[in-house]
């Protein structure tokens, strides 16, 4: 990267200010809009997209921009997860249905990509003023803080970010092996789901959360910067079936990912929700 990382912090806290925050609470009805796939967008995220990308063009002017909600009117902008040339990946509001409702569950999400990898990642809670980032092989960082997850809680202390899908079967799975003569398997104590990933991966990497599951569409707005967050940390991330790394490309529906404080608890994890 030939630019300073903390002129994207900059970027953001300024579009979260200057067309985030004074809305939050403030929408009128005509600022909602449906999307095709059944979700929703604001004139926020429309706004805060539009003036991100502007400044990250002027940041790295030979990059391109994969926004979420341009890309939602134009998917073929997802080709350029294919190009050589470097990309950042914009998700403006992470968290809409939850702005909307005027819950302080939202996010800025910000990823720089070259040759096929996430190389930084910048997540910011504009309520809580909170930025997490990190780049490839620098570590990551809460501001000045350095950021390092720790894998010592059991299961039965830990807390998890599950869908309704993964809740399922890991209770199954519990209920399954009670009812044999081995001991039951520990399971996280708590079971969340924020409406809002990069929330979620900021909590992961301040160690608030201690696993993770995600599947659907892995849509790289989601999930490109928050993994960098986790791996710098010291986290542990892989694709299942193939456990393979995340890269920020398509994936198929079904693919899941999933995420843990280190290897063997990734192991564990995914053998009691997919035994």
């Amino acid at each position: 990267m030939n630019f300073d990382p903390q002129d994207v912090c900059r970027a953001i806290d300024d579009v979260a200010k200057q067309e985030i925050l004074p809305f939050f609470r403030h929408l009128d009805a005509d600022d909602i809009f449906n999307k095709g796939n059944r979700d929703v967008v604001t004139m926020v995220d429309l706004r805060a997209e539009k003036a991100l990308s502007t400044a990250l063009r002027k940041i790295a002017p030979a990059s391109a921009v994969i926004g979420e909600e341009a890309s939602e009117e134009d998917p073929n902008i997802l080709n350029s997860l294919d190009d050589d040339r470097p990309f950042w990946i914009v998700d403006p509001l992470d968290g809409t249905k939850n702005f909307i409702a005027g819950r302080p569950v939202f996010a800025v999400i910000v990823a720089f990509c070259e040759r096929g990898e996430t190389q930084a990642g910048w997540i910011y809670d504009p309520c809580g003023e909170v930025m997490v980032h990190a780049h490839k092989g620098g570590g990551a960082w809460l501001g000045a803080r350095p950021l390092g997850i720790s894998d010592n809680l059991s299961p039965s202390q830990s807390t998890a970010s599950l869908g309704p899908g993964m809740r399922k079967r890991l209770h199954a799975h519990t209920h399954a092996r009670s009812g044999d003569r081995a001991p039951p398997p520990e399971i996280p104590e708590r079971i969340v789901r924020y409406g809002c990933c990069g929330r979620e991966y900021i909590d992961l990497a301040l160690g608030k959360i201690q696993y993770a599951a995600y599947g659907g569409n892995l849509n790289v707005w989601d999930h490109a910067a928050g993994v960098l967050i986790h791996r710098e940390a010291g986290g542990y991330s892989a694709i299942f079936p193939h456990e393979a790394p995340y890269r920020p490309q398509r994936y198929r529906h079904g693919e899941q990912l999933l995420l843990a404080p280190s290897p063997p608890s990734w192991a564990s994890f995914r053998q009691k929700l997919m035994p």
